[in-house]
């Protein structure tokens, strides 16, 4: 964790505070778009359903609330398995929207707070997907200057945090993929209505290339496959669900996209 200013510890805190009570109200527009939908539907006990949903989110923000000082410590002797519990706690509402509080910690906090543990919580909530955690904006919504600059902030803020060294925050199946990847790795990756130039430019990658054709064909778009080579000390996040390698490769080229009508 970079220093921060001398008496600076309150003040950090209280903008963690309200990076939690934002990723709550964030919540309760979700459900509130919910609860319209099942009254506009007919179903039954709607507002019943609503009253619980909102008990819930206030008693999984106020579970997570005791853990966000923690942002605060050093956590650089820690092993990957207590980062990682660090992190579910700092997880309010699991992987599918517990990233809302990453990513805002990410954006505005980052180099006040503990980088390690951020990145551990990063890799906690890496596959939120659309209605969670986005890392980066969508490819095909951003300019292709401004997302390859995000992509490559990002990739250098993991591989700093860990020091180039992803064993440092992985655990499990995770870890385990990791250790049986050469040193150097062909990585593939699908996308749909963008161009090959963004495609390459993008940080998910697999190394199955059935995978990235999945991904390509289900993709809006016309489908596009790209490979590359990265090397194993560029990696700086992996995930053993769908064998991805988080980096950014070299030597991009397009590669024929096959079709693949079931997920690998």
């Amino acid at each position: 964790m970079n220093d921060a200013p001398v008496g600076g510890m309150t003040e950090w805190a209280d903008a963690l505070g309200a990076i939690l009570d934002h990723v709550r109200d964030r919540h309760l527009e979700t459900a509130e778009q919910q609860h319209r939908f099942n009254v506009d539907h007919g179903v039954t006990d709607a507002g019943k359903l609503h009253a619980n949903t909102i008990d819930f989110v206030d008693k999984m923000i106020e579970e997570c609330r005791p853990y966000l000082s923690a942002f605060l410590d050093d956590h650089q002797d820690a092993t990957a398995d207590e980062l990682e519990k660090l992190a579910r706690q700092l997880s309010p509402g699991g992987v599918h929207n517990g990233g809302w509080l990453a990513s805002a910690v990410y954006e505005h906090m980052r180099g006040l707070v503990d980088d390690l543990l951020l990145a551990a919580t990063i890799r906690e909530n890496w596959h939120g997907g659309k209605v969670g955690f986005q890392f980066l904006p969508l490819p095909s919504e951003d300019n292709a200057g401004a997302y390859e600059w995000q992509a490559g902030e990002l990739i250098a803020f993991l591989g700093d945090a860990t020091a180039w060294n992803p064993r440092r925050i992985l655990t499990g199946e995770d870890l385990a993929f990791f250790e049986t990847l050469p040193n150097r790795i062909r990585v593939y990756r699908g996308c749909g209505g963008i161009s090959r130039e963004l495609a390459a430019a993008g940080v998910c990658w697999t190394t199955d290339r059935r995978t990235a054709e999945w991904f390509a064909w289900r993709s809006d778009g016309d489908p596009i496959l790209v490979a590359g080579w990265v090397r194993k000390d560029q990696v700086p996040l992996v995930k053993a669900s769908e064998l991805e390698i988080v980096c950014l490769p070299t030597g991009a080229r397009q590669l024929k996209c096959r079709k693949q009508n079931t997920r690998p």
